[in-house]
């Protein structure tokens, strides 16, 4: 609208100054004709005058003359006609009342006076000054004419500029129509609107103006959209991170968050706007901080790293960590917070310390075993000897008791009624018993071979029963020598392909977690193990009869670090250790189902063939 206006004022304007322009060299112009007309005219009436006085102002018949100039003075524009004589004086005039005055006011020739012209011309005869003749005429029929003239020239005039003006008004909204679509698509392409487009025109240049704005909007609207789409997957991407994020100046005032910074915070914050233009010193964190080292770390432009940050979640100790690293650019400088939850990596750190501690004594344990083997091999095999002396009959034993007059029947005899033959059973029975038992820890502990190798599944499941019934310190656990075993396994000639150490454990851990559960429940504890196979697949069922499972625990069973038990009797791994061997290792499958009371089984799925992967249930 304003660009209308200017311009249509501009226009009209010059206009108006040309009208004028051509108005002042019009009424010059006319003026000039008007007045060239009229002293032509003069002239003639002036020379006729003074033809005809000549006799009368030589002879001075000044009445005759008198009556010349009152048949002249009727004449158009005549004001006055004067005649004087040789002496200059006025003889006769069209006003009597001039008659006898002096010649003044004009000059011979033609003099422009103000309403007037003054036209005097010497009278002579064969070169003899008769007198002088003065006409006077007036203008004023002039400015009348160039008045009406000036009037309708004006008037003319008008109309031309009104019609002008009109065509000019519409010819200005045409052509400033498409000039303000494309204003309000500027407008609103400034306060992000890109839907707005411009209106085709007739005009080529027009057209192509607005064609290349509407594909500049279009540009521009793309654009927007893969900026905003970037924005947003940008946010998405930092809120997905899981350290907690801050961006700060170097004042320390926030400038950008991420949603994980609720984790540190000792109220929620709506991570939209409640830390805009907060100082990262003034925020309440969970764990303490030393205000100045922070500010030294974000002025310092180096990377800082701290480490053993704590605080307490649930009355349970965390750890944290905070990273600061300089965020450096033309325009700001400041610095990136991360805060990370380290709790989960302080324990795996401490899982791997008493990793390390089980694997030296697992080694020390082979070796004390190793050790123990080579006396127990003495003992077993000097009381085998011992046996063979006492009750077996020989060449060299009945001449040794000859010559100590011993009657070896008397002496066998007597033996059996000390029971020397039982208690000597009893010691090899004892020592085969704890050599299998050795053996079994050997093998345990021994360090995994990852490959694969056939083994019964009987085999398996009576090596882990001997395990447990030898873990006879575990409180809060019912002695697994007390324990009702019931076992219904399958064929002993059933191969299983797998990796036995990490089967035996899986099964060990469920045993000894039946073996907690059936702790105080006062009823008689029981395990029932179950055996069962398809074509495809091997399942292995344990049931007891203890406190069973919380419907709640039930879903993070196999959650890393969650359990049940009291805090520092459990780590919270057994369970996931045992589903990562059993789905991940052998491509089987770990399912549980307890009513919460008295009653948990768990059921192990194992592929005949391995690598083939589980199908239908766990369920046999």
């Amino acid at each position: 609208m304003r660009i209308r206006t200017q311009l249509f004022s501009f226009i009209t304007i010059l206009v108006l100054s040309l009208i004028s322009s051509s108005f002042y060299l019009f009424s010059s112009e006319y003026r000039n004709f008007a007045l060239k007309r009229l002293e032509e005219v003069g002239r003639y009436i002036l020379e006729d005058i003074a033809s005809e006085s000549v006799d009368h102002l030589f002879y001075e018949t000044f009445q005759t003359l008198g009556d010349l100039i009152n048949t002249k003075k009727n004449l158009p524009d005549i004001e006055k006609i004067i005649i004087y004589d040789r002496n200059e004086r006025v003889v006769t005039a069209s006003d009597p009342s001039l008659i006898g005055e002096e010649l003044t006011g004009c000059s011979e020739g033609i003099t422009q006076l103000e309403n007037e012209l003054c036209f005097i011309s010497k009278i002579e005869y064969s070169g003899q000054f008769l007198g002088v003749v003065q006409i006077l005429i007036s203008k004023e029929r002039i400015n009348n004419e160039l008045l009406r003239s000036t009037g309708k020239w004006i008037t003319l005039q008008l109309m031309i500029l009104a019609a002008y003006l009109i065509v000019l008004f519409l010819a200005l909204n045409r052509f400033l129509s498409p000039l303000r679509d494309m204003q309000k698509v500027a407008e609103a392409v400034s306060d992000g609107d890109f839907s707005v487009q411009v209106k085709e025109s007739r005009s080529l240049e027009l057209k192509r103006i607005a064609l290349a704005m509407n594909n500049m909007s279009r540009a521009v609207l793309l654009r927007e959209q893969q900026n905003l789409e970037l924005k947003d997957y940008l946010i998405n991407m930092i809120n997905s991170i899981s350290p907690a994020i801050f961006g700060v100046d170097r004042s320390g005032t926030i400038h950008y968050w991420n949603r994980k910074v609720n984790d540190f915070l000792n109220r929620d914050l709506s991570w939209d706007n409640d830390l805009k233009g907060k100082v990262i010193y003034a925020l309440d964190l969970k764990f303490d901080l030393n205000q100045a080292v922070l500010e030294q770390a974000i002025k310092s432009e180096d990377t800082s790293h701290f480490e053993n940050l704590y605080f307490y979640e649930d009355e349970e100790l965390q750890f944290a960590e905070m990273k600061v690293f300089p965020l450096i650019s033309e325009k700001q400088k400041g610095a990136v917070l991360l805060i990370e939850n380290i709790s989960e990596k302080k324990r795996y750190e401490g899982m791997m310390l008493q990793n390390e501690k089980m694997l030296t004594i697992g080694g020390m344990a082979a070796g004390m075993a190793h050790e123990i083997n080579n006396p127990l091999s003495g003992i077993l095999q000097n009381t085998e000897l011992l046996n063979r002396r006492l009750f077996s009959v020989n060449t060299q034993k009945a001449t040794i008791a000859k010559n100590f007059n011993i009657d070896l029947k008397e002496m066998e005899q007597f033996c059996h009624e000390l029971k020397v033959p039982t208690y000597i059973s009893y010691i090899m029975e004892s020592c085969r018993r704890i050599g299998e038992i050795i053996n079994n820890m050997l093998n345990f502990a021994r360090h995994e071979d990852s490959a694969f190798s056939k083994i019964g599944i009987h085999e398996i499941l009576e090596q882990t029963l001997i395990l447990a019934k030898n873990d006879i310190n575990r409180p809060k656990a019912v002695d697994f020598r007390q324990i009702e075993i019931e076992k219904e396994f399958c064929n002993e000639e059933l191969v299983l392909y797998c990796q036995p150490q990490q089967i035996v454990q899986v099964v060990l851990n469920l045993l000894k977690n039946s073996a907690e559960a059936m702790f105080g429940t006062g009823r008689t504890p029981r395990i029932r193990i179950i055996c069962r196979k398809d074509d495809r697949n091997v399942y292995i069922s344990l049931e007891d009869n203890g406190s069973g499972i919380p419907e709640e625990a039930l879903t993070n069973i196999f959650t890393p670090f969650f359990t049940t038990k009291a805090k520092g009797e459990g780590t919270g791994l057994g369970m996931f250790i045992s589903q990562r061997i059993i789905k991940e290792i052998h491509s089987g499958d770990i399912r549980v189902e307890s009513d919460g009371a008295s009653y948990t089984r768990f059921t192990l799925m194992l592929p005949l063939i391995p690598g083939a992967g589980t199908s239908g249930s766990a369920e046999p």
